[in-house]
């Protein structure tokens, strides 16, 4: 399968506000076919997703009350948080996976899609690497990404 990627990239104070802005680019972008959204797909590759989410947990936590911050109750939870927001904003509702992976790759997302589409789960996916970087005061995303049938 090859693969033609979109480069995109900005900066944010926090990571929702990444994929916020993410979202607002792509949408313009995307050409999902007319599809129902639970026959899209979702498929994340990223080097951080979800620790500053986790860090806002226990912050949140702190302040408040910690008897609702249980992580054994969700402990990967967080690392998907990103992807949940793409999802509901882009409307995609079928598969949705993150990986976390120090170097993100496509190689690591097309299997996953190739076998949700093998099983009649999605028709189309959205692939994305997803790489944060932490600056001084502010967070850099250099995202990679594509949309496969």
């Amino acid at each position: 399968m090859v693969i033609h990627s979109t480069k995109y990239q900005t900066k944010a104070e926090n990571e929702q506000q990444l994929a916020t802005n993410f979202c607002d680019e792509l949408k313009d972008e995307l050409s999902f076919k007319t599809l129902s959204p639970t026959n899209r797909g979702l498929y994340v590759c990223t080097n951080l997703s979800g620790v500053f989410e986790s860090v806002e947990l226990w912050r949140n936590a702190l302040e408040h009350s910690p008897r609702f911050a249980n992580p054994r109750m969700f402990p990967w939870t967080l690392a998907n948080a990103t992807a949940g927001l793409i999802s509901r904003t882009l409307d995609i509702r079928g598969s949705n996976y993150t990986l976390l992976h120090e170097d993100p790759e496509f190689d690591e997302l097309i299997p996953l899609f190739k076998m949700d589409k093998k099983h009649g789960k999605v028709q189309q996916g959205l692939l994305i690497l997803w790489t944060v970087e932490i600056g001084t005061e502010i967070l850099r995303l250099h995202a990679d990404w594509a949309l496969v049938d």
